[in-house]
């Protein structure tokens, strides 16, 4: 049977809107038929919970698109580590540095009903006797972009080292990262992050005896740590949504982390060189 092109988009646009079930707000259209956890069984294995940790964020009215924020927190081993393991989780996309060293980014893209989070067992060859400090970058985008539908603000971090937990909660701390220019060109289907970086403003402490009281206390979230980030609490100015269906669910990831390696350039093997007659400004 032909589709007309009206029909179809009108369907389209109903589906795209089928997260908001459960919104706190009510829409102008019915949105019956959401996909639920029940429609995509997941082995019990695959479930997880972070508790006792709490999602945690910035204290502020309203997080901006393409706003980053950096956590710290200082761990203090009695010994060297032996073991390590937990999980993190971030909206939108992070990076972990341990004592300065850089560790993995993540989490890939996923649905946010069904959000998953990364292993921190990369960790352990980066930890010491003595004091540590976990530093993760985090980059919210905002409602919506090319690989990530919806989702709202949060961290979440859950370590256990030789039986010691590092939990996020209010004895971590959170900074406002102003080297990344807060509000640039939301990120949308068709359009990229448009980073612009100023490293002078970039915090130059990350060494494990930087104290960072002078940060601010984050926000917990009313929020479980086993259920994904959309299900927290936090006013987003841009889309209150507020996804509480007890099918939601927090999963482990589902694709190894990605190997990174560094490759040393032996010597440039060709040079091309392009002479332009006018200045590149004119481009743009």
């Amino acid at each position: 049977m032909a589709v007309s092109r009206r029909a179809f988009l009108s369907s389209t646009f109903l589906a795209g809107f089928s997260l908001a079930e459960g919104a706190k707000l009510p829409l102008p259209f019915s949105s019956h038929g959401a996909f639920s956890a029940r429609s995509f069984p997941f082995p019990p294995d695959r479930i997880i919970s972070l508790e006792p940790a709490k999602w945690i964020w910035h204290r502020g009215v309203r997080t901006l698109p393409n706003s980053f924020f950096i956590f710290k927190y200082r761990l203090h081993l009695e010994k060297e580590a032996e073991t390590c393991t937990g999980w993190i989780a971030a909206e939108s996309r992070y990076k972990l540095y341990v004592n300065g060293n850089y560790v993995q980014f993540g989490p890939a893209p996923n649905d946010p009903r069904f959000s998953e989070c990364d292993p921190l067992d990369a960790m352990k060859p980066f930890l010491k006797k003595g004091d540590n400090l976990i530093e993760v970058l985090v980059c919210y985008f905002g409602n919506g972009d090319g690989t990530l539908p919806v989702g709202k603000p949060g961290f979440l971090f859950k370590a256990t080292i030789d039986g010691k937990e590092a939990l996020s909660g209010d004895e971590w701390r959170v900074h406002y990262a102003r080297c990344w220019k807060p509000g640039q060109y939301k990120r949308w289907f068709l359009r990229s992050l448009q980073e612009e970086y100023d490293a002078r403003m970039r915090p130059a402490e990350n060494s494990p005896s930087f104290d960072p009281l002078d940060w601010k206390k984050p926000l917990v979230l009313k929020a479980s740590a086993a259920k994904p980030s959309v299900c927290n609490d936090f006013d987003d100015y841009q889309n209150e949504i507020y996804y509480t269906l007890s099918d939601a669910v927090f999963l482990k990831r589902s694709v190894p982390m990605l190997r990174e390696e560094t490759v040393k350039v032996k010597g440039n093997s060709r040079a091309f060189y392009h002479s332009m007659e006018r200045s590149p400004r004119r481009m743009f």
